[in-house]
């Protein structure tokens, strides 16, 4: 399901029990901040924000180098096309494209974890 449709049964649910328990509604920003909480926990809500993450970082750091999307696609020996599909964070890349990517860049890539709060 994607995250527009989960947030749409949330809503739902929300006010399936609201009107079950006669209690009055939470504000949207109320309910939109618990359900932002609940989703950030989710498979799909970190790869997408990693994709997101990664691709801004890219293009910064592009912008930075005055590097366009063309010079990038011949320094990694890939298509425009291609190098195009990574920034747009449309592109599932393996690791080693990640190292490639950031290298090309002249980054070094940091991974770190924390608990679930």
């Amino acid at each position: 399901m994607s995250n527009r449709g989960r947030v749409i049964a949330m809503a739902r649910t929300i006010t399936n029990i609201t009107a079950t328990n006669h209690k009055p509604l939470k504000s949207v920003s109320d309910w939109f901040s618990e359900a932002l909480e609940k989703s950030r926990h989710t498979e799909e809500f970190q790869l997408e924000s990693l994709l997101y993450t990664l691709t801004e970082e890219f293009h910064r750091r592009m912008k930075e180098l005055g590097m366009t999307q063309r010079e990038l696609a011949r320094k990694l020996n890939v298509t425009d096309a291609y190098v195009s599909k990574l920034l747009s964070g449309n592109a599932n890349m393996s690791l080693k494209t990640l190292v490639k990517l950031a290298l090309a860049l002249g980054l070094e890539i940091e991974v770190s974890f924390r608990k679930i709060r």
